[in-house]
């Protein structure tokens, strides 16, 4: 079993767990009904997510250039994840109910796709690192290899 597939299979297990262990701290709120705790989850989600955002502004220098791109695609992953998981415990999981279910199952369709997304930028990365090595082979000088890799990242 290749390390994308590990990846994936171990990130849905993740959300299972996650899912299941939200379900169990959703229920004491539910019981208390503490509207203050639930609003304050609700901050720190939303805080979270938006933290995320901060690696597309440094993916495309609008705000910051500093740090490695791998390090600030990380932090994102894991406010993404964190955000979510947060956002569930405030709005609590009501399957009788339209908009928290449709809430619920818009924040798994969004981290599902970031799941895809994460295992077709592996794909990706390790094809062209097999296309360096095969340029390499062919004794390209490396301008010439940059300006091939980069169109084939393109493409």
């Amino acid at each position: 079993m290749t390390s994308s597939y590990r990846r994936i299979i171990s990130s849905f297990v993740i959300v299972v767990c996650a899912t299941l262990w939200a379900m169990a701290l959703e229920a004491p709120l539910r019981i208390h009904e503490r509207p203050d705790l639930r609003r304050l989850l609700g901050y720190l989600g939303v805080t979270a997510i938006a933290v995320s955002f901060f690696y597309s502004m440094r993916k495309r220098k609008i705000v910051f250039s500093g740090g490695h791109i791998a390090s600030w695609l990380n932090m994102h992953e894991v406010a993404n994840v964190a955000g979510s998981f947060v956002i569930f415990l405030h709005a609590g999981f009501h399957a009788h109910a339209v908009v928290p279910f449709a809430a619920f199952f818009l924040m798994l369709t969004s981290f599902v796709s970031g799941v895809i997304g994460r295992y077709i930028y592996q794909q990706a990365k390790s094809g062209l690192a097999l296309e360096k090595e095969k340029l390499e082979e062919k004794g390209l000088a490396p301008g010439e290899i940059d300006d091939r890799l980069a169109f084939l990242a393109m493409a």
